[in-house]
C-alpha cells in the first residue's frame, strides 16, 4: 500500500532541513511530503531539483 500512496501522491513538499558542511557534497536541502512522507533531495538551498 505504501509505495502505491507514493506514485499517486500529488506531493506537497516542505522544507526540512538546509545540509551543511561533509553532507552538501551529495546535496544542499531535504524536502518531505506532507500527504505521503516521501522524501527528497536538492542541490538548490532555496528550492527542489527541477522547479523554476
Amino acid at each position: 500500500m505504501g509505495m502505491f500512496k507514493i506514485m499517486f501522491c500529488k506531493h506537497e513538499y516542505l522544507l526540512i532541513r538546509t545540509i551543511h558542511g561533509d553532507e552538501a557534497l551529495y546535496a544542499r536541502s531535504e524536502w518531505k511530503c506532507n500527504k505521503c512522507g516521501h522524501n527528497r533531495y536538492s542541490q538548490y538551498l532555496e528550492r527542489k531539483q527541477g522547479d523554476a
